[in-house]
């Protein structure tokens, strides 16, 4: 199975090496604006035991990526789409496939909505990425420099 979604502390014992090196290197491109590689990982030690975190990995021949994704449990719930790293030439291709995981997962949470954002090259990532997975634009991420 290419996919393995994690949902213990035991689960993710196998892969906590490859997710804290993966989460460096996503922050890396990314920047930090927002979201550090240790408060990704802080929220995954956090909920992976609840229910309410989605930690799906790919895992053919070794570790080669991660969706992350956690259950905002609001008066309608809805899913944050947090993360999503892979090793080059990996990402496009597990789109879709990985994405109706995290689909299903959420309409079997009572989610009737994804959110996320985008902070690397965003135009550009959500053509390529997100519109084609039914992303649609709402708003903008901002920021002062000091």
């Amino acid at each position: 199975m290419p996919y393995k979604q994690l949902e213990s502390k035991d689960d993710l014992a196998l892969y906590l090496d490859d997710l804290i090196e993966g989460c460096n290197k996503m922050i890396a491109k990314t920047g930090v604006h927002g979201q550090t590689s240790t408060s990704l990982i802080s929220i995954i030690l956090k909920f992976i035991d609840t229910g309410d975190l989605f930690l799906l990995v790919k895992d053919d021949d070794g570790f080669e990526g991660f969706m992350l994704a956690n259950l905002i449990n609001d008066a309608t719930p809805w899913v944050e789409f947090l993360a999503l790293w892979t090793k080059p030439g990996v990402g496009v291709a597990l789109r879709e496939e990985a994405f109706e995981f995290l689909k299903t997962w959420a309409i079997s949470k009572g989610a009737h909505r994804i959110v996320t954002y985008i902070t690397r090259s965003p135009d550009t990532f959500f053509k390529m990425f997100h519109e084609p997975l039914g992303f649609h634009k709402i708003g903008y991420i901002l920021e002062v420099n000091l």
